[in-house]
Formats: C-alpha cells, sequence, structure tokens
C-alpha cells in the first residue's frame, strides 16, 4: 500500500475490507452445502508422533 502511496490510515481499513469479503464468501460455500470445507491432506511432521 505504500507503493501506491496510499494513506498510512487507510492500511488497517484496507485489510478488514478485504478480509471480510474473503470470510463472506466462506460463509456462502458452506451455508450452500451445510458443508466445512478443509482440504484431505496427511499430517507428514517427522517429530510429531502419536
Amino acid at each position: 500500500m505504500k507503493a501506491i502511496d496510499m494513506e498510512a490510515e487507510l492500511f488497517t481499513p484496507t485489510f478488514t475490507a478485504a478480509r471480510t469479503v474473503g470470510w463472506t464468501a466462506h460463509v456462502l460455500e458452506q451455508s450452500a452445502d451445510n458443508a466445512i470445507y478443509r482440504p484431505e491432506s496427511i499430517y507428514t511432521d517427522p517429530f510429531y508422533s502419536n
């Protein structure tokens, strides 16, 4: 935001607006199928033991 000479006072509101749009998209996706979307993956940390 400094690169486009945006005033420093607008950094937090701009970040918040962008984050809110993302959260809203997630809520709409979840409400469409009543499911929480999570990638299927296996944790492979060599220091983790069950």
